[in-house]
C-alpha cells in the first residue's frame, strides 16, 4: 500500500516491505501486485535502492507498469487483463488488442483470467512473443489443469501442492508448448535466401515464422537483403542504402539450385502481399542502423494492415529503442552472440537480464551456449528464448525438447514429417443422468509439422472423476455416468523423433460435465 506495507488480498496490513524482502532472502523472485501508479513508482524506487534487480510488477494499470519501469528499468511488468462477462470468447482482434496493451505498457507478458486461458488464446499471444500467465486464484482445481495444458508461462494459485502433484503426471520430454520453426531468410538450403519463393518453401514445410532482413534504400523503400551490399547474393555490386529500388532491381539474385532463375531483390511490400492472411509470423530483422527505417516500417505495416503478423528483431539496441518510440505495440527480439556462457549459469543469467529487461525484448541468441538450466531460469523470469541458427538434426531436436520459444533454421524440412500436434475432436462434453448418451469417444487427430493429418485415439489419464463414477475403456470410450459432477482427463500421444528421442504431445484437458 502507500505506506510501503505488504497487505493481504482483503487489504490487511501484514509487514513492512523491507521485512518481507528480508524474509524471502532471495530464495524466490518477488512479484508485486500493485494497482496504484504512485505506489508502483515508490516500490520500484525502493527496490532499485535496495539493489534488487530481479522482480515483477503485476498490475491492471498500464501507467503503473510504464512509470514503475521508468523508475526501475529492471522490473519486469505483467499486465493483468480483466474478464468481460459481455465478451466470454475473445476474437483475434481482441487478442491483438491485448498484445498491443501489454507491449505499449512495457510489460514482458500478460495475466489472463482463467476464463480466457485457452490453448488458442495462449498460443496466439505466445506466437507474437508475449509471455502469458493465468490467474487461478481461488478457482476450482480443474481450471488449474486447463491452464497448465494451455501452455502458460506461469500461473497464480493458492494450491501449490495440487499444482506440483499435477506436474508429476508428465514424463520427461513432455511438450505442452510447441516451439515455432523459423525459416531463416526463408529456406536457403532449397532456394535463394530472402526471397518469396524460398520463404514459401519454408512455410509449406511447416515454418510458423519467416525471418528476413531489411535495409532502407536511397528512395526510402524497405529492401529485403541480408548484407549491406549486393556482392554475395547477386550478379552485381551495389551498396543497398546508397542505391534506389530501381537500381537494385537491375540486378539478378544468384541461384545455386538452378530452380529459380532471374529472381529480383524483393521489397518488404512483396512479402506483405504474399503472406497477408496466412498462418505465419514475419520476423523482420532490422539490419540498418538508420533511425528513419522504423517510421517507414510503421507506415508500411499500417498500409498493409500487417499488425498481427509482424515481429521485429535486431542486433541494435538503438533500433529496439526506436521501436518503443514509433511501434510500441509490436514485439521485439534482441539478437546477440555473447550474452551467455555455457559454463557460467549465474553470470549468463545476469548478463541476459541486464541486456533484455531494460529494453523489453525477448532473448534471441546464437544457439551454441544454451543449456537447459539457463533456459529454465530465464523461463522462471518470463524471458522467452529464440535461438539461431540451428542447422543439424541433432541441434534442432535438442532445442525443440528443451522448450525454447522458436528455432531459427535454414533446414525447416528436417522436422517436416515429425508428429508435433494433437487436436481432440471435442474437449468439452456435457451429459445428463436423466437422458444419458451411450458413450463418448475420446478421439482426435495428430498432425506433422508440414500438415499431414492422421486420425488418432490418444493415451488418456483420468486425473479427477469429480465423483461422477465414469469409466473409460481401453479404446478411449467413456461410459457409466453415475453421479453429477465434472471429470477431467489428460490426453496425449507418444512418438519418436527421427533422431530417436521419445517425446509426448498434449492437447487441452478433456472435461466431462455430468448433470443431474
Amino acid at each position: 500500500d502507500h505506506t510501503m506495507y505488504v497487505v493481504s488480498n482483503s487489504g490487511v496490513r501484514l509487514m513492512p516491505l523491507l521485512d518481507a524482502l528480508k524474509a524471502i532472502d532471495g530464495r524466490v523472485i518477488p512479484a508485486f501486485y500493485i494497482r496504484n501508479r504512485d505506489v508502483a513508482v515508490a516500490v520500484a524506487g525502493l527496490l532499485k535502492g535496495y539493489g534488487i534487480r530481479d522482480s515483477f510488477i503485476i498490475s491492471r494499470n498500464q501507467l503503473a507498469i510504464t512509470d514503475a519501469r521508468t523508475a526501475n528499468s529492471m522490473m519486469r511488468g505483467i499486465l493483468e487483463i480483466d474478464y468481460d462477462s459481455a465478451k466470454p470468447t475473445l476474437t483475434d482482434a481482441d487478442l491483438l488488442v491485448i498484445r498491443d496493451k501489454g507491449n505499449s505498457s512495457g510489460a514482458i507478458g500478460v495475466l489472463l483470467p482463467v476464463q480466457y486461458t485457452t490453448k488458442y488464446n495462449v498460443e496466439y499471444l505466445q506466437h507474437r512473443l508475449v509471455s502469458v500467465y493465468s490467474q487461478n486464484y481461488n478457482q476450482e482445481v480443474g481450471t488449474l489443469y486447463q491452464s497448465v495444458l494451455a501452455g502458460v508461462q506461469g500461473l497464480i494459485t493458492v494450491d501449490i501442492d495440487e499444482l506440483y502433484d499435477f506436474y508429476l503426471l508428465f514424463p520427461a520430454n513432455s511438450l505442452i508448448r510447441n516451439p515455432l520453426l523459423i525459416g531463416h531468410r526463408g529456406m536457403p538450403s532449397r532456394a535463394p535466401e530472402n526471397t518469396i519463393e524460398g520463404s514459401m518453401l519454408a512455410y509449406e514445410q511447416g515454418a510458423k515464422v519467416i525471418e528476413l532482413d531489411i535495409f532502407l534504400s536511397l528512395d526510402n523503400r524497405i529492401i529485403v537483403m541480408h548484407d549491406a551490399t549486393t556482392t554475395r547474393t547477386t550478379n552485381g555490386t551495389m551498396t543497398v542504402e546508397a542505391s534506389t529500388l530501381a537500381q537494385l532491381r537491375t540486378l539478378t539474385l544468384l541461384d545455386n539450385t538452378g530452380k529459380f532463375p532471374n529472381l529480383k531483390i524483393p521489397t518488404l511490400d512483396d512479402y506483405f502481399q504474399a503472406f497477408k492472411g496466412l498462418d505465419v509470423q514475419i520476423f523482420i530483422e532490422i539490419k540498418s542502423t538508420k533511425a528513419e527505417i522504423v517510421p517507414v516500417l510503421r507506415d508500411l505495416i499500417e498500409a498493409y494492415d500487417f499488425w498481427d503478423q509482424s515481429v521485429v528483431i535486431t542486433f541494435h539496441t538503438s533500433q529496439a529503442d526506436n521501436m518503443r518510440l514509433h511501434l510500441p505495440n509490436i514485439s521485439v527480439g534482441y539478437l546477440n552472440t555473447s550474452l551467455a556462457s555455457a559454463g557460467n549459469l549465474t553470470g549468463s543469467l545476469l548478463s541476459i537480464m541486464n541486456s533484455v529487461v531494460p529494453i523489453k525484448t525477448t532473448y534471441n541468441p546464437q544457439h551454441t551456449p544454451l543449456t537447459p538450466e539457463l533456459l529454465r531460469e530465464l523461463s522462471y523470469r518470463g524471458i522467452t528464448t529464440w535461438p539461431w541458427t540451428a542447422n543439424t538434426a541433432a541441434d534442432i531436436y535438442k532445442l525443440y525438447t528443451w522448450g525454447v520459444g522458436g528455432i531459427t533454421t535454414d533446414q525447416t524440412h528436417i522436422m517436416g514429417w515429425d508428429w508435433v500436434y494433437l487436436h481432440m475432436n471435442q474437449s468439452l462434453h456435457t451429459v445428463t443422468l436423466t437422458n444419458p448418451v451411450s458413450s463418448i469417444d475420446l478421439r482426435g487427430e495428430i498432425q506433422t509439422l508440414n500438415g499431414l493429418p492422421y486420425e488418432y485415439i490418444p493415451t488418456f489419464t483420468l486425473i479427477d472423476d469429480g465423483g461422477t463414477g465414469i469409466q473409460i475403456s481401453s479404446n478411449a470410450v467413456v461410459t457409466n455416468f453415475v453421479n453429477p459432477g465434472k471429470a477431467y482427463i489428460i490426453v496425449s500421444f507418444e512418438a519418436t523423433f527421427l533422431n530417436g528421442t521419445t517425446y509426448r504431445i498434449y492437447d487441452d484437458v478433456v472435461v466431462i460435465n455430468v448433470r443431474s
